[in-house]
């Protein structure tokens, strides 16, 4: 089941973000108990424009209620706390950061990428305050 996950997770993000959101695949590779860092790693190398923009798209919806202590989290709750954590450190993280930074995308998507931008910005001076 684990390697389902996995390739649905690799497969998802290499499309573009209007045919489909693949980040419940990711949430379900952490409940499920599978190879989160792995998954991660293979979203952060992934060259792909589409790679970047469902990270800035997850930053839209999924990533702000994850780094925010109290915010309702949906699935993410069945994750567990250490799970919960784990993604707040790598959603603030220089290499995310990075790979939004140097996204490579068309003009007309670019406002993807600056609107995570901001997301982050703003969650990251709220907890630091």
């Amino acid at each position: 089941m684990q390697a389902l996950f996995a390739g649905a997770w690799r497969h998802g993000f290499e499309q573009h973000p209007d045919d489909g959101d693949p980040t419940g695949w990711l949430c379900g590779i952490a409940i499920a108990g599978g190879d989160l860092d792995a998954a991660l790693e293979a979203w952060l190398s992934s060259t792909s424009a589409n790679a970047a923009l469902h990270l800035a798209e997850f930053f839209g919806s999924d990533a702000e209620r994850l780094i925010k202590e109290k915010a309702n989290r949906n699935f993410w709750n069945d994750a567990g706390d250490d799970t919960i954590e784990k993604m707040r450190r790598w959603l603030l993280s220089e290499p995310v950061l990075d790979r939004l930074l140097s996204a490579s995308v068309r003009p007309e998507e670019q406002w993807r990428i600056d609107s995570a931008l901001l997301i982050l910005d703003a969650v990251t001076q709220e907890r630091h305050g």
